[in-house]
């Protein structure tokens, strides 16, 4: 009985002193009673503010946190502000302090880790700053990723696209601007002024109003200079995508894979306002 007291006294004494060095109520209390409602006084929500400071300056150093930081809209300035202005609140505000220290406690303890702040976190940073809340729209409204959602207008109309392909002199240049002419209403989409101009000149020299339009200036054929033809021929920058027509004739299409221009050819293609495409691309 001697040694089996003496073993309960070396057992109880420091789990007391553990209990008391991370201010966990366990089952014994402060005063070693282990009485219910003496334990009750020893609150589990008596977290030292040190020990809040250094966890989070170790949820800030933490890659995985910064990068899940940055994909919801917090780049490294934003997260650093983030985390110190939740952390002024959490040490000023008892009722965030309340919610925190159950998690606090269970990481001191091994249970846990510094990761589960992060729910709490975002939460606050999305009251906090309106590029975090609203981010997730931003982001789909910025994504690019599919190009024919950008134009849902044109995306309702059934089009019809006629692809010209062949070698220079071939003749798919001369069948496409037939169909532009004879239509009731067209546009040209030229790579360059010079074909713009050249289009331009040889439709109203046969007759058929045709307009220019392109980076530098604008002409109309009719002769109050107000009146806009139903025809035009512009450089594929230019071409109005809220205009509609029966027929466009976009020339040198495969320019749609270019680095520098190519935006202005997948504009025209995807999202003009237009019955048939006829797109022109050179083989050699």
């Amino acid at each position: 009985m001697l040694e089996r007291f003496r073993f309960s006294q070396c057992v109880r004494k420091p789990l007391q002193l553990f209990s008391r060095f991370f201010a966990v109520g366990g089952d014994t209390d402060q005063n070693g009673t282990g009485d219910d409602g003496e334990r009750e006084n020893v609150s589990h929500l008596d977290v030292k503010p040190a020990i809040i400071k250094k966890l989070l300056k170790q949820f800030k150093r933490r890659p995985t946190l910064a990068h899940l930081a940055a994909q919801n809209g917090m780049d490294k300035q934003l997260f650093a502000r983030a985390v110190s202005r939740f952390t002024r609140l959490v040490l000023h505000n008892q009722s965030s302090l309340n919610e925190l220290s159950p998690i606090v406690q269970k990481i001191r303890m091994g249970n846990g880790h510094v990761d589960d702040l992060w729910p709490h976190f975002l939460q606050f940073a999305r009251q906090e700053f309106t590029v975090v809340d609203h981010y997730d729209d931003l982001k789909n409204l910025s994504d690019l990723t599919v190009p024919s959602d950008w134009f849902p207008q044109a995306r309702k109309m059934k089009r019809k696209v006629v692809y010209h392909c062949g070698p220079t002199n071939s003749g798919k240049t001369h069948q496409a601007l037939e169909s532009f002419r004879q239509a009731k209403t067209g546009v040209y989409c030229g790579p360059l002024r010079l074909l713009a101009h050249q289009v331009f000149e040889q439709t109203n020299g046969m007759g058929i109003s045709c307009d220019l339009l392109t980076g530098e200036e604008r002409r109309l054929a009719n002769a109050d200079g107000e009146t806009t033809a139903q025809h035009l021929s512009c450089t594929v920058e230019m071409t109005p995508s809220l205009q509609t027509f029966d027929v466009a004739v976009v020339d040198e299409v495969q320019m749609m894979r270019d680095l520098q221009r190519g935006w202005a050819w997948t504009r025209v293609v995807l999202g003009l306002l237009v019955s048939d495409v006829c797109g022109m691309c050179v083989v050699c």
